[in-house]
């Protein structure tokens, strides 16, 4: 495949790291986020739960750039761990 000249790419990268929460069963929904939220270790964020069983999912935050001439030599080495969000031309 052949790239034009000069052309260079940035791939925003995020973490793909999750980790399952759990807490206390409980009537109101609030209470159930706030038990939730409570467990969330720093560095993590709750992306989802499901009230009807007071779990959740959390996903790691953070986000990092890598940047090169070859739009598929990048995403082709996208480090363990890692996905890529973005991609654009610079």
């Amino acid at each position: 495949m052949t790239y034009a000249r000069g052309v260079s790419y940035v791939v925003v990268l995020q973490p793909s790291e999750t980790i399952e929460i759990e807490t206390e069963k409980a009537v109101a929904l609030q209470d159930i986020l706030d038990g939730l939220h409570a467990k969330v270790p720093d560095g993590f964020v709750l992306t989802h739960f499901t009230a009807s069983t007071a779990r959740g999912v959390a996903r790691r935050v953070g986000s990092r750039e890598i940047t090169g001439d070859d739009k598929q030599a990048l995403l082709a080495g996208i480090p363990e761990g890692w996905r890529a969000v973005s991609i654009r031309e610079e």
